[in-house]
């Protein structure tokens, strides 16, 4: 078996993907150890969350601001502290705290849904995290660039900069405007 090399100097990024499945593996095994009722009260995805939300009067332009008020500090914390000696622990939590979510939100949605769960999971996550992510895989890039010494040419750093900028802007845009209408259609066909 292959000894596994952690080290940024020699090239790695710290395989922060056995980090996402370890700590998902964790959120499993965390939602499945709470009972059924804190399970329900803990997260917003059970049955009276979502008859609630059908009926909901959703004002667009709150939602950008809720979206913006959450989503943006997470991002410049990272951003900021990734730069630091801190930063690939920064890297690591940011990416365990984020499979331990998706690992809880799985369990309660196939708990409480069955199959219509994944659909429900689709519904919250699709499509904005399909702009956050490469958002992020962007960044990993130039971080692990940059901790490892590579030098890249100005002229690329900034149209990198720029396309994260770009994929985070549209990501906020997307989690805000069009995520609700789809999710509100999808409540109406099951």
């Amino acid at each position: 078996m292959r000894k596994r090399n952690w080290s940024v100097k020699k090239g790695t990024c710290y395989h922060l993907d056995m980090v996402f499945f370890v700590s998902f593996f964790l959120g499993i095994l965390w939602a499945n150890l709470l009972q059924e009722n804190s399970r329900n009260r803990f997260f917003m995805l059970n049955e009276y969350y979502l008859q609630q939300f059908k009926y909901a009067k959703i004002d667009y332009n709150d939602l950008l601001l809720y979206v913006l008020e959450n989503r943006l500090p997470i991002w410049i914390l990272v951003l900021l502290l990734s730069f630091t000696a801190a930063g690939i622990l920064t890297q690591v939590f940011f990416v365990g705290y984020y499979g331990v979510s998706f690992g809880f939100l799985c369990v309660i949605a196939i708990t409480n849904f069955g199959w219509k769960g994944f659909l429900y999971m689709g519904g919250f996550l699709l499509p904005h995290y399909l702009f956050y992510l490469p958002c992020y895989l962007m960044f990993l890039k130039v971080f692990y660039r940059k901790k490892e010494g590579i030098s890249v040419e100005q002229k690329t750093l900034m149209l990198q900069i720029g396309m994260m900028i770009l994929l985070l802007v549209i990501g906020i845009l997307v989690e805000s405007y069009v995520n609700p209408p789809m999710l509100l259609k999808m409540l109406k066909i099951f």
